[in-house]
């Protein structure tokens, strides 16, 4: 069966970059697909492959059919238009660049400690002088900090990440005790990781979910002569998902009022292959709602990127919320969730529809 999977996969590989996508994007599409086919599975198969045959994944495709006043994304030609910001896309597109790219925005970062890769440990901007550039650094450092946030260079969905932790003397990764041997010894095969400052959610947040960032991803257009906050959602970690907050991993989604930063109800949860609203916290039935911390800073810090950096056209930030401000966990240029307005039966702006029609050839 194992083989028959790798067979399918590179037969399918194969199908993709023969009609336009590269390497990268063909891997993106094929991962939708897989997803769409466990989240639409009551949708026929022939009618999932036709959808799939224009463009669409079924989940998305069937919210835009029920209702025509929304505005449904290509989901697979939108991956296959990347890079969308063109050649600047590089300066975004790995969790490393962007600590040098918006080193005047210092202040709304993590601290950038190590960059590991195959054993090799090299130092990052924000590292104490005290601590050397070893493992046995890194593991000096996490006792000092008790947690740090250890992922991925150019990881998606949250695969990969490792919250590290060391309390009463004893390590823990993702949760799970571990001894000071183990942790040495994963962290020496990590391949092309860094390793930063664990941010915590502020207070509200924290009770909700207290082991995943609960981040903020904020969309933003910077087209036509003016920069656009065009859609943003909070995601909340569960049970479930564990140490990160991606919809795709049992997550919670909460759409966010643009204009004023409040929390619009009911959240949407995708949990065993079915989309699920709910006003509460699965895990505690604390009531999702209120207003966000800092929305204004936000809203301030996107111009302020969007006139440094002009060239990114098409920006998702994901934001930490804190209780002394807010700090920029990553910025995507390839983001999963383009046709995250319908989960919530909103359209869009005309400049967001004009933009992806313009980007698609519609």
């Amino acid at each position: 069966m194992k083989k028959m999977n790798v067979l399918i996969w590179k037969l399918s590989m194969r199908f993709l970059m023969k009609r336009g996508y590269d390497y990268t994007t063909a891997q993106i599409a094929l991962g939708m697909i897989m997803f769409d086919s466990m989240m639409s599975s009551s949708v026929p198969l022939f009618k999932r492959f036709r959808w799939y045959s224009k463009g669409y994944i079924a989940l998305f495709a069937e919210i835009g059919k029920k209702n025509k006043e929304l505005y449904i994304v290509p989901d697979l030609l939108y991956v296959k238009a990347h890079p969308i910001n063109g050649m600047f896309s590089n300066l975004i597109d790995d969790k490393l660049t962007i600590r040098y790219i918006l080193d005047p925005f210092k202040a709304y970062l993590p601290d950038y400690y190590f960059h590991i890769n195959e054993g090799h440990v090299n130092i990052l901007a924000d590292l104490p002088n005290n601590i050397d550039s070893n493992i046995s650094g890194v593991i000096k450092l996490l006792k000092e900090k008790k947690i740090l946030a250890i992922k991925k260079v150019q990881g998606v969905n949250g695969k990969g990440f490792i919250r590290a932790e060391y309390k009463d003397e004893q390590f823990f990764i993702n949760q799970k005790l571990v001894t000071e041997e183990e942790f040495r010894k994963k962290s020496i095969k990590l391949e092309n990781y860094i390793v930063c400052e664990f941010i915590q959610s502020e207070k509200f947040l924290y009770t909700l979910n207290p082991y995943a960032t609960n981040s903020l991803r904020v969309v933003v257009l910077n087209t036509d002569g003016e920069i656009t906050i065009e859609g943003a959602f909070l995601r909340l970690g569960t049970k479930e998902s564990g140490v990160v907050d991606d919809i795709l991993v049992d997550g919670v989604v909460t759409y966010v009022d643009i204009n004023s930063g409040k929390l619009l109800e009911p959240s949407i949860r995708f949990y065993k292959q079915k989309r699920t609203e709910t006003y509460v916290h699965p895990d505690n039935k604390n009531k999702i709602s209120g207003q966000l911390e800092h929305w204004e800073m936000i809203e301030k810090l996107v111009q302020d990127i969007g006139l440094y950096v002009p060239q990114l056209k098409y920006i998702g930030y994901d934001f930490a919320i804190t209780n002394d401000g807010i700090k920029i966990l990553e910025i995507n240029s390839l983001q999963g969730m383009v046709n995250f307005h319908s989960l919530f039966n909103i359209k869009p702006s005309q400049k967001y529809q004009n933009f992806f029609d313009r980007l698609i050839g519609q």
